[in-house]
């Protein structure tokens, strides 16, 4: 995309959903959009961690019941390498695992921070302009932009 065109679409998105006179509509109909997808899509991430999480855990208690057995074989250097393999394993299990837990947690976070339902009546705070925008000087427009 052109910067001539990525202006006039920003220009078009400012003209139409901030400053225009459907605004209020348009920013409903997201937001009601908005609540009805995220917490699917959560709700799907967070049971997709889980269940790594329990498959890392159930893989790791496979991995010590093979420590628990004893060494039916007449090798020690075999014994040895077999047994260092198997704590390696179960240390990048338990490392990918406590990763998992973080990112839950985060997202867990995530969803505590949300606000909540929003008042798309809070928009009339913004008066309604007929102006376009790219008939106002590149430093006003700088700093509408860095309020939004």
């Amino acid at each position: 995309m052109s910067g001539t065109a990525l202006t006039d679409l920003v220009h078009t998105f400012f003209a139409e959903r901030i400053f225009g006179p459907d605004r209020q509509q348009m920013l409903a109909e997201d937001l009601m959009a908005r609540q009805a997808t995220p917490a699917t899509e959560h709700d799907r991430k967070r049971a997709a961690l889980e269940k790594v999480i329990a498959d890392n855990e159930k893989r790791q208690r496979s991995l010590v019941r093979q420590l628990a057995d004893p060494d039916d074989d007449d090798d020690p250097e075999l014994s040895a390498r077999f047994r260092k393999e198997i704590k390696a394993s179960f240390k990048e299990l338990e490392q990918a695992t406590q990763l998992l837990r973080q990112e839950l947690k985060d997202l867990q976070a995530e969803s505590d921070g949300d606000d909540g339902p929003q008042d798309a009546g809070l928009i009339d705070a913004i008066p309604q302009l007929r102006t376009r925008l790219a008939g106002v000087p590149e430093e006003l427009q700088r700093e509408l932009y860095d309020a939004f």
